[in-house]
């Protein structure tokens, strides 16, 4: 699983990113935080890792300009990263792919290795760049946008991915490959609700076999507190829950739910 978040500067991508790290058991992570001077002013870039490394990597003497330490971000940056995804490390979380740890290519080569290996990998990446999507285009990732409105649900939803990578792996690699593509679609029309029920739901479901076929078009779905009804006719998918219909703490923005997710994807 290789999720990118992206987002205009301020949305808050590093802070989000800091809280999973604290909260992913095993994960590597790097986080990267601006630096002021006593009167607030920017004066450059720190970063620390999981592995209890921290430092200084640019400073910033005046507006515009940044004098990056390429051996900074090497020491913070590259190194860490490399040597996670060489021991196999389930998770790896950076913060951030961007212009200014760019400037090394040893990290450019480090990240391209990231995202090649077999980790789960959470990172944020700058926009606007004429390198963003070389990162963003791929079509083996995951891309969300952070925005102010979407801030609390795309959390939410970032925290059952990587809760359930696990659940994820162990899969068939057929439903994986349809979860897969299931995400990438939610992600990209902004489908935050769905995509949350996709892996903290859905996953279970699948997992503990908690769906069965009662006539042509009509499918039962054992949920964490009742059972639901899904049917599809002429392509078109219905469920009596709350969340499909609309109701109760979803009223007025129905979405596709983790019953008809789950049919969705047993279904050859």
């Amino acid at each position: 699983m290789k999720i990118l978040l992206t987002g205009a500067p301020g949305t808050g991508k590093t802070t989000i990113v800091a809280k999973l790290a604290a909260a992913t058991t095993g994960a590597f992570w790097v986080v990267s935080e601006r630096t002021f001077d006593q009167a607030g002013n920017k004066t450059g870039f720190q970063a620390r890792t999981s592995t209890g490394l921290s430092g200084i990597w640019d400073t910033r003497p005046e507006p515009g300009v940044h004098n990056t330490d390429i051996a900074a971000v090497d020491r913070l940056f590259t190194e860490p990263i490399t040597k996670a995804v060489t021991q196999g490390t389930a998770t790896i979380i950076i913060d951030e792919i961007g212009t200014l740890e760019r400037r090394s290519p040893d990290f450019i080569k480090a990240v391209d290795r990231a995202l090649a290996s077999d980790a789960t990998i959470l990172a944020t990446v700058t926009l606007g760049q004429d390198w963003t999507e070389s990162y963003t285009g791929r079509s083996d990732v995951i891309t969300l946008t952070l925005t102010p409105e979407n801030r609390d649900e795309l959390s939410g939803a970032l925290s059952a991915i990587l809760a359930s990578t696990r659940m994820y792996q162990s899969l068939p690699p057929t439903q994986q490959a349809k979860v897969y593509a299931m995400a990438r679609d939610y992600a990209a029309s902004g489908l935050i609700s769905s995509l949350r029920k996709l892996f903290q739901n859905t996953l279970i479901y699948l997992a503990e076999s908690r769906f069965q076929s009662d006539t042509a078009g009509l499918f039962t779905v054992r949920g964490l507190t009742r059972q639901h009804q899904v049917t599809v006719k002429d392509g078109v998918w219905t469920c009596d829950c709350d969340l499909a219909n609309g109701r109760g703490k979803f009223e007025g923005h129905p979405a596709e739910c983790s019953h008809v997710q789950t049919i969705k994807i047993t279904q050859a």
